[in-house]
């Protein structure tokens, strides 16, 4: 179904999809397989070439919308060239994105790459809920693919399944069975996300949050401002040289040493006064912070009340710093926990079996039908 690449640059994985698109007009199309491309990048949505964004943006955020992770982004190169004439433009090649998504996301890229050339893919994504809607030019394409030698599987909408049954019974020389409501079963683990994913999609679930996330910001900016550039920020507004220091002073050598390289006077740093002033702030019990100042060469100093509303903020934003992430953190392991559950799923589908040329044509209704067949048939 699809080829996984590691891309030699940016590690970055790189999916093949065989996609049956048709050229020309309405009454002469002529059906084509491209190897589109799909791979996941950090940025936004993107398609190659770029003019034809615009055709297929709605495809992809349908195609996205049907999956639990909206975050993640992808590039799609659709190995069309610009002047390339496409009379279904594009529709029918979403139900090729979505399987090349999907297996971006999951872990099918184990076996993927032995068995992505016998499959092709056509249909459009209608909604959100990944409904596979008809796509014109049925009969163009299904002859392409049936001459094609190494394609085994066909899955095209079942919209479209009376007109490709009708077509089929006139052809002469196809040997074919009809297998109707085929049902297969599979198990579904229900894998949750990535710890870091779950973080992010909880911290961003509505307003609230991201009012949270915004304030919890702010407050991590807050606390290296406050205790390492405030000095500096309080020296430009008055106009003089300010430092604070913490209380009670353990070492008067040290308070020397910072307030001489905080651009204090050397000649007033070693008088005596100032000396006798470290021994008092030593044997203070206060509590708070006291704020030296150059004023003109004259040291100054005064006691700072512990209940600064500077520092009163700072414990406020330190605390909530370490309460927001806490709640995330346990939210997200409960997540994580709630996520995992093992459940069997039942997929009816329709098919027609060609005997001669190994070939089969499966008929779906939405994404979530197409992934399952996929994955039941590769694994």
């Amino acid at each position: 179904m699809a080829k996984v690449v590691k891309s030699t640059q940016d590690d970055l994985l790189f999916i093949k999809v065989k996609a049956i698109l048709v050229t020309g007009n309405d009454s002469s199309g002529v059906g084509n397989i491209h190897n589109i491309v799909v791979f996941p990048n950090n940025q936004e949505h993107m398609v190659i070439p770029s003019r034809f964004f615009n055709s297929l943006r709605s495809t992809i955020e349908r195609v996205m919308s049907s999956h639990s992770d909206h975050d993640q982004k992808f590039t799609i190169d659709t190995a069309l060239k610009d002047d390339d004439n496409l009379c279904d433009d594009f529709n029918s090649m979403g139900l090729s994105i979505a399987i090349g998504i999907e297996s971006c996301l999951n872990d099918w890229n184990e076996v993927w790459e032995d068995v992505w050339e016998e499959w092709c893919f056509t249909g459009e994504v209608k909604d959100s809920q990944g409904v596979i809607g008809e796509i014109g030019g049925a009969r163009a394409k299904l002859e392409t693919a049936i001459e094609a030698k190494k394609i085994r599987y066909i899955m095209i909408p079942s919209e479209n399944r009376q007109e490709i049954t009708n077509w089929i019974k006139r052809k002469q020389n196809i040997n074919y069975k009809v297998n109707p409501s085929r049902s297969i079963g599979i198990k579904d683990t229900g894998k949750s996300p990535y710890f870091f994913s779950r973080l992010w999609t909880l911290s961003t679930s509505n307003i609230f949050m991201w009012f949270a996330l915004i304030i919890w910001s702010l407050s991590v900016a807050y606390l290296p401002i406050r205790y390492f550039l405030w000095d500096n920020f309080q020296s430009l507004k008055q106009g003089d040289t300010h430092i604070t220091i913490n209380l009670p002073v353990k070492n008067p050598k040290k308070v020397r040493e910072r307030l001489l390289n905080s651009g204090f006077p050397h000649d007033q740093i070693k008088d005596i006064p100032l000396l006798r002033l470290s021994e008092r702030l030593v044997e203070t019990n206060k509590t708070g912070r006291v704020l030296f100042k150059n004023r003109d060469g004259v040291i100054e100093f005064e006691i700072i009340n512990s209940r600064d509303l500077t520092l009163i903020l700072s414990y406020i934003c330190g605390g909530y710093i370490v309460l927001f992430v806490a709640i995330l953190v346990i939210a997200s392991l409960r997540k994580e926990s709630g996520n995992i559950v093992h459940k069997s799923l039942s997929i009816n589908y329709d098919s027609i079996h060609f005997a001669d040329m190994d070939k089969e044509i499966m008929f779906v209704d939405n994404i979530k039908q197409a992934e399952s067949i996929v994955k039941y048939k590769i694994c």
